[in-house]
């Protein structure tokens, strides 16, 4: 028992260590490497809080890495590879979650806040106006 205490800093040094997995997107042509950059930095990795595909070194970042190269290769289409994604993975993967139903409140609330707030200084501003006038 107490070897596994004293080994337990190796033990998650290992496990947390990025892996030295080849990555062959060099294989792939101009427009194929485009889309493979622009995935990989418009993707969250889904263990890491914050981080893109592109800057995370987790074995599950370098996996979906190689499956969005893979299917690259395979000549699929960038919306295709992001949809199947998204469908595995969920919409907290994308970076900039597309305006739907459930999103539209993400996308409009700062608009609204900021009507709500001009209007808010409006309204004091001309009660200040109001009262000024009859002082």
């Amino acid at each position: 028992m107490m070897l596994l205490i004293q080994s337990f800093p190796l033990i998650m040094f290992l496990l947390c260590m990025p892996a030295n997995a080849t990555l062959d997107s060099k294989q792939l042509n101009s427009s194929q490497q485009s889309s493979y950059h622009s995935l990989t930095h418009e993707l969250r990795c889904p263990s890491c809080p914050n981080q893109s595909l592109a800057d995370s070194h987790s074995m599950i970042a370098l996996d979906l890495k190689k499956v969005i190269i893979q299917q690259l290769k395979d000549k699929k289409d960038e919306k295709i590879i992001r949809k199947n994604l998204v469908s595995q993975y969920g919409p907290s993967i994308e970076y900039r979650p597309p305006v739907n139903k459930k999103t539209w409140f993400l996308w409009f609330s700062p608009f609204i806040l900021i009507c709500i707030g001009i209007i808010c200084i409006i309204r004091i501003r001309r009660r200040h106006h109001v009262r000024g006038a009859y002082d």
